[in-house]
Formats: C-alpha cells, sequence, structure tokens
C-alpha cells in the first residue's frame, strides 16, 4: 500500500510540473477549455485461458478541462502549441453487477498532427488514476474459478490512454471534437488477479475556450539549434508483483535497462535497448509450479532487445520500449514480446527517477500487466547533447 501511494504521488506531482507553463496571461482564463464527449467503447479485456470470449460494448461519459499552450518552451513549439489537460471519464461497463462501473481521472498532452486557423488533428497521451467500484471477490469459493470476474482486484488503479483525433472549429470560440483510442485500467499486478480492463473507444462531442480564438497561432517554427548526438543512460529498478493463479504467491523482481539512444531534436529521443531481468513471472505462467522451490535462480534471468523511443516535456520524459526475450526462451510460453510505457524526471542533467509498467503481449489472453518497476537512471552525454532540461 504505501509502495503505491508513493508511486501515485509521483505521477500527480510530474504531471503538475509537466503542465506548468510560461504562458501570456495578460487575459484572464486565457486558453482554458471545456469539452464534453460521449464515449462508446469495445471490451478487449483478457480473462484467462479457458474464460468465454465476452466483447461487450460499453457506454460512457468524458469532461475534460483543457488548455492550449501558448508559450515559448521547445517542446510546444515542436508540437504548435499542443493541448494539456485533465480528463473526467466514467464508464458503464455492459454487466455493472460484475464488471462494475469505472471513475478515472488522466492528465492528458494532445501532440498536434496537423494545425491550421480551423482544423486540429493530434495524438494524445494520458496517464492517470481510476476507482473500479467492482472486485475479484475473493469471498467465495467460486471466485478461484469465475473466470468473468478476474479482471480487477482492488478499487485504486492505474489509467493509460493512447488516442487520436480531430478538432474542427464550427464558431468562433467552439470546436467539434472526434477521437478513437485505447484505455488501460490496471494495477499493474501490484495486487492478484489483475488481467485488467482494456477498451477500445470512440468519442464525440464540443470542445467551448474561453477568451480565445481557436488555434488563432497557426504553425510555430522551431529551430534545431544544437548538434545531434548518440549517447548512453541506464536504469536500475525493482518491481512487486502479485499471482494468484496458478500459483499463489508474491515476489519481487530487478531490471537493468540500458539504452543507446540518438537525439532526434531536443523532444525526441530513438535508440536501441537492452534489458536484463531477475523474473520468475513467464516461469510461472509457463510451468505452473507447485511452489517457486520449482524455479532456480538461473531460469530467473531473462535478457531482451528491442527499442526505445522518448518524448522530453521540460525534465519530464515519457519513455516507451518494445522489447523481445533473446535469453532463457526455453522458459517463455508465447509471451516474449512485451511493451514499456513509464515517466521520468530529470534532476539536473544527468540523474533520473524513473516508474514503468510493465505489460506483455500473450496470444491465449491478450495484454496483462506484469509489475510496476521504478528505480533510478543516469545519462551519460555531452553538453551539446539534447536532453530533458531547457
Amino acid at each position: 500500500m504505501l509502495i503505491k501511494t508513493i508511486f501515485l504521488l509521483f505521477l500527480f506531482t510530474i504531471s503538475i510540473d509537466s503542465y506548468t507553463q510560461d504562458v501570456n496571461t495578460s487575459r484572464f482564463l486565457r486558453n482554458i477549455g471545456v469539452s464534453a464527449n460521449i464515449i462508446k467503447g469495445y471490451d478487449l479485456s483478457a480473462r484467462g485461458r479457458n474464460a468465454p470470449n465476452r466483447n461487450f460494448d460499453a457506454m460512457g461519459y468524458e469532461l475534460d478541462l483543457m488548455y492550449r499552450t501558448d508559450g515559448q518552451k521547445d517542446w510546444q513549439k515542436l508540437y504548435n502549441n499542443p493541448r494539456v489537460g485533465i480528463g473526467f471519464v466514467y464508464i458503464l461497463m455492459p454487466t455493472p453487477k460484475l464488471y462494475g462501473n469505472v471513475y478515472s481521472a488522466i492528465p492528458f498532452v494532445d501532440f498536434t498532427l496537423i494545425n491550421s486557423p480551423s482544423t486540429m488533428a493530434f495524438l494524445k497521451v494520458g496517464f492517470g488514476a481510476s476507482y473500479i467500484d467492482k472486485q475479484f471477490d475473493t469471498s467465495t469459493t467460486l471466485s478461484l474459478t469465475d473466470f468473468n470476474n478476474n479482471l480487477i482486484s482492488q478499487p485504486y488503479n492505474l489509467s493509460i490512454q493512447f488516442g487520436v483525433g480531430l478538432h474542427q472549429k464550427i464558431l468562433p470560440n467552439t470546436e467539434l471534437a472526434f477521437e478513437g483510442g485505447l484505455f488501460n485500467f490496471s494495477n499493474g499486478s501490484y495486487n492478484a488477479p489483475n488481467n485488467g480492463i482494456n477498451l477500445a473507444y470512440i468519442k464525440g462531442g464540443l470542445n467551448f475556450f474561453i477568451h480565445d480564438r481557436i488555434n488563432n497561432r497557426g504553425m510555430t517554427t522551431f529551430y534545431n539549434d544544437q548538434t545531434k548526438k548518440w549517447y548512453f543512460q541506464s536504469f536500475v529498478g525493482t518491481g512487486f508483483t502479485k499471482i494468484r493463479i496458478p500459483l499463489k504467491t508474491q515476489y519481487h523482481i530487478y531490471v537493468v535497462s540500458s539504452q543507446l539512444l540518438y537525439s532526434k531534436n531536443k523532444i525526441m529521443n530513438i535508440g536501441p535497448s537492452m534489458d536484463l531481468y531477475y523474473d520468475p513471472t513467464s516461469n510461472i505462467r509457463l510451468l505452473r509450479p507447485a511452489s517457486m522451490y520449482e524455479i532456480s535462480d538461473n531460469d530467473k534471468y531473462k535478457v531482451a532487445l528491442g527499442l526505445a523511443v522518448e518524448f522530453n516535456i521540460g525534465k519530464i520524459s515519457i519513455p516507451m520500449r518494445g522489447m523481445h526475450y533473446v535469453y532463457n526462451l526455453s522458459n517463455v510460453r508465447v509471451d516474449r514480446i512485451y511493451y514499456i510505457f513509464g515517466l521520468r524526471y530529470t534532476h539536473k542533467s544527468n540523474l533520473f527517477f524513473q516508474a514503468n509498467l510493465k505489460s506483455t503481449l500473450d496470444n491465449t489472453s491478450g495484454v496483462r500487466s506484469d509489475f510496476i518497476e521504478y528505480g533510478i537512471g543516469y545519462r551519460f552525454k555531452t553538453k551539446s547533447t539534447y536532453g530533458n532540461i531547457y
């Protein structure tokens, strides 16, 4: 409980920090807007290999408080004054007696893809917290075999949102809003069971801005005024997870992750990545052991190679990695591919603190959360290399 609380406070603090802008405040409520939307969702949740396929429809509503950035920071200029804000989401699952209702608050950034006086196309990234009022029922023997109720084990969870959308101006201060994407609600396997809720969604609604003509700045010029460089960074972290089925146990994992990244500009870095894990999760899923003693220490070591991409927003970064295990494959079932989505805070120019959610792609049960890893890292770079501090 303490670790979860610290992580949520970390998430809240850096979200607030990342949305602080150096803006023209000559007019009260400048660039502030509200958005009201109706959500139609399609349930993609994984309920285990023996569970029935239940892709129910879901309905929901979303109210957003938005701000269109208007400052001089590099990330604002490169992405043509993106919008930031927080979305309040309510989703009614199709069978509320079993799956419940989802209440979520998700800070987000809308990165501008197309910006004109009347049209804005964007890519959305959001990371927040949620409350779900139905959980796995451990008070009955039926709960051990009822795969219809193994999605959520605790009321407080993380929320992740990816989307693409379009805002079209219809009046001087009013827009039509259209968006599609994916919601994930999960506790990161901090408690078991945790298949999580995955929803593909579309939504539509209206945006209204106060004291502002939408997109009147148009495109903003961004100059690459530094030499591009390769650099190396390394992260050391730990995590905690619980598994109830097939083996009821809990344990810590350890990770060393390193990347050789190319600074494409002040905002985006990309390059190869290597992860070293001490983690029995895949062994448990494959071997279904009666106890942890059946898994040797050597079998817990995993090595993975893949691609890392990072987006820098001032001192805040959003690191993402797509990885594939390449060592000890005999101890991994089909879940050899995983992805990382995280948040990072960089102190000064080299030292950073980071928290990641690791999720595995599994062709028998879709996407499942493995654990939340958190730790400290260091970036080895020269002064002319693009970094997080500007």
